[in-house]
C-alpha cells in the first residue's frame, strides 16, 4: 500500500510484512479467546455454544463496521449503540405485523436517523462527536419515555439466517477494508482530516454517505440482536446502547482504524514510508 507524504506525493508500497504479522496476531488472539470461551463451563456462550457465539458476533461485527466507516470520514458516530437500540425497539414493537413490516420500521428508523446525523455533520458542519452524542442522547431519552415495546411475535431467527448475517457482516468488513486500501480513496478523505472543524473541506458528500452507511449498519445490528435473542414470555430483549458503542469503538480501534481519520493520519509522522494501517 502507499501513503500520502508531507509533500503530497505517494510513498511506495512497502513493509507489508507489518500488516501481515499484525493480522495474523489478531487472528491468533481472536482464535485463542474463542477457544477459551467454548471450553469454559461458565462463559457467555456456554449454554448455546457456537450458535450463541454466531448470534452475538454478527451484530458486534456490524457495529464495528459502522464505527469504522464513521471514523474514516472524520466524524465518529457515538450513536451506533443508541441507533441499534432504536431499531431493535421498533423491530420488536412492529413484529406483530410480520417480518417485512418489522424490518421496514427497524431499518427505516436507522436510515432516517442517519440522514439527520449526516445533515448535522456534513451540511451544518457540527463535530461528529457532538452531533452523534446529541442524537444518541435524544434516542436514550425517547427510549426511557416509551418503556418496553410490544410483545415479540416472530420466531427466532434460524441458524442459517444467523450465519448469513455473520457472513454478510464479514463480507462488508472485508469490502470496506479493500476500498479503504486504495490510495486514491485515502487521498480524497485526507482534506476531511486536515481541515479544522467547522470549515469547508469539499468532501461533505463523502461524510454524508459515510454517516448514512454507519447508521444503517448500526440499525441492522440492532435488528439482528433483537431477532437472535427471542424474549421469554414476550418480554423485550433490547441491547445495551452504551455497551454496544464501547464494543464497536474498541473493535474498530483494535482492527486498526485511527481515531483521527485512518491511514493518512500517520503520514506526518511516518512519511515518506508510512506503514500505519491500512
Amino acid at each position: 500500500m502507499s501513503a500520502v507524504s508531507e509533500a503530497g506525493g505517494e510513498a511506495p508500497a512497502d513493509r507489508m510484512a507489518v500488516h501481515v504479522v499484525w493480522e495474523i496476531g489478531l487472528l491468533l488472539l481472536g482464535g485463542g479467546v474463542l477457544f477459551a470461551l467454548t471450553r469454559s463451563s461458565s462463559g457467555p456462550f456456554a449454554e448455546g455454544g457456537w450458535s450463541a457465539f454466531s448470534a452475538a458476533l454478527a451484530p458486534v461485527l456490524m457495529l464495528a463496521c459502522a464505527m469504522s466507516v464513521s471514523l474514516r470520514v472524520g466524524a465518529v458516530n457515538l450513536a451506533v449503540g443508541p441507533i441499534a437500540l432504536l431499531s431493535a425497539w421498533l423491530f420488536t414493537d412492529a413484529s406483530g405485523s410480520g417480518s417485512a413490516m418489522a424490518l421496514a420500521f427497524g431499518l427505516g428508523a436507522a436510515a432516517f436517523t442517519g440522514i439527520v446525523l449526516a445533515t448535522l455533520t456534513a451540511r451544518l458542519r457540527a463535530p461528529g462527536w457532538a452531533a452523534s452524542g446529541a442524537v444518541g442522547g435524544a434516542i436514550g431519552l425517547w427510549a426511557e419515555t416509551q418503556g418496553d415495546p410490544g410483545a415479540f411475535s416472530l420466531s427466532e431467527l434460524p441458524q442459517t439466517g444467523v450465519l448469513a448475517a455473520l457472513a454478510g457482516a464479514a463480507g462488508i468488513s472485508l469490502f470496506l477494508g479493500l476500498v479503504g486500501a486504495f490510495a486514491g480513496v485515502r487521498s480524497r478523505l485526507a482534506p476531511i482530516r486536515d481541515t479544522p472543524v467547522g470549515e469547508r473541506h469539499g468532501r461533505g458528500g463523502l461524510v454524508f454517505l459515510g454517516l448514512l452507511i454507519s447508521s444503517s449498519l448500526a440499525g441492522a445490528a440492532g435488528v439482528v440482536a433483537a431477532w437472535t435473542s427471542v424474549p421469554d414470555a414476550g418480554a423485550a430483549g433490547l441491547p445495551d446502547p452504551i455497551l454496544l458503542t464501547v464494543l464497536a469503538l474498541g473493535a474498530a480501534l483494535l482492527g486498526g482504524t485511527s481515531l483521527v481519520g485512518g491511514a493518512a493520519a500517520c503520514a506526518a509522522r511516518c512519511s515518506p514510508r508510512c506503514w500505519c494501517w491500512p
